[in-house]
């Protein structure tokens, strides 16, 4: 008697586990539904309060018109004639035909003077209707050719220095100077000017006179400045300005096609004519014409970005890498998350 009773016991204790089971089941499936509920209405006021999002085609027409607005900032750019800061009041405005507002801006980033923080805005109010989107990013630039606007040169504060390099050889008229010529420092030319460098080596750098400040006027016509390269010619940065060689947005660089060249700075220029033999080591940014002839070896160029001295003002910015940062929510961001109903929609 006393087995059986003890299997009786063991019977219903079974029975009671296969039913507290079921009730974890149903209990789990109704708690999942709830679950799902609240995140389909979170996500549904997530959604309405971005402002009437067009579901058909998975992005609002302002969110649109924000990637525009980077297209169009990122042209602009390209051409030499970018946005400045909002806060100077130097932002671009433009409108779209249905009434949208575009406001774009650029700002140098503190310290890297390859880096631009390029924001750009949407809104549109009419009556009860408000839309708006914004984008947020990060490029890297470096100098374009052919902008057509501001030009590449030094900084002005870089450039006031030039001034003051002792030793500084000033070319006013025509200077020619002759094989086997070692020569040293800094060279300005002025406009008007001509440079005649035949089997000569070169440990510094020559400039313009429109390449010490953004705001100089440009030499044009016959007072554009020239360098002309005949036969042998070897140039390196020298200790003043170290990673440049020539600068001159306004320059004419015109190489003999018997010439045999080996630059190894940067070189800025309104024209380069190069169909000679040759090196050309660091960056090359032209305003108007660039003819580099095939017997020309650049190392490196094509496979990766050259680097450009810091004391550079940047003209034209070519972007070549843009990272879009996440943003982190406000402290009042937060507080109306928390305090939101998740259950009101339900």
């Amino acid at each position: 008697m006393r087995k059986h009773h003890d299997a009786t016991r063991e019977l219903k204790s079974l029975g009671s586990r296969r039913g507290e089971h079921g009730w974890v089941l149903i209990a789990t499936l109704i708690l999942t539904s709830v679950v799902a509920s609240i995140t389909v209405g979170w996500a549904r006021h997530a959604v309405l309060s971005k402002g009437q999002l067009e579901y058909g085609s998975g992005a609002s027409r302002t969110e649109e018109a924000s990637r525009s607005g980077f297209a169009r900032t990122r042209e602009k750019m390209r051409k030499g004639n970018p946005p400045g800061a909002e806060e100077d009041g130097e932002e671009d405005h433009a409108f779209t035909e249905h009434g949208d507002e575009v406001i774009a801006s650029r700002n140098n980033k503190s310290g890297k003077n390859d880096r631009r923080d390029v924001r750009v805005r949407v809104e549109h109010e009419s009556g009860s209707d408000h839309r708006d989107a914004a984008i947020r990013g990060e490029a890297e630039i470096v100098p374009g050719s052919k902008g057509g606007g501001k030009r590449t040169c030094m900084r002005k504060t870089e450039g006031d220095k030039v001034l003051l390099v002792p030793g500084l050889t000033m070319i006013t008229g025509e200077m020619v100077f002759t094989p086997s010529s070692n020569l040293e420092g800094v060279f300005l030319m002025e406009a008007g000017s001509r440079i005649v460098l035949e089997d000569c080596t070169l440990d510094g750098v020559i400039v313009t006179r429109s390449a010490l400040d953004p705001d100089a006027a440009l030499a044009t016509g016959s007072d554009r400045p020239e360098i002309e390269i005949l036969g042998g010619f070897n140039c390196r940065p020298g200790s003043d300005f170290p990673g440049l060689s020539i600068c001159g947005p306004d320059v004419l660089v015109n190489c003999d096609s018997g010439a045999r060249i080996d630059i190894d700075g940067m070189i800025v220029a309104e024209d380069l004519i190069v169909p000679c033999r040759g090196v050309l080591r660091g960056m090359v940014v032209t305003e108007v014409d660039e003819q580099i002839g095939s017997l020309v070896e650049r190392p490196g160029h094509g496979r990766g970005v050259k680097s450009f001295p810091e004391y550079m003002e940047v003209g034209s910015e070519r972007m070549t890498r843009i990272a879009f940062p996440a943003l982190e929510f406000s402290e009042d961001e937060y507080d109306a998350m928390e305090a939101y109903d998740v259950l009101s929609d339900l």
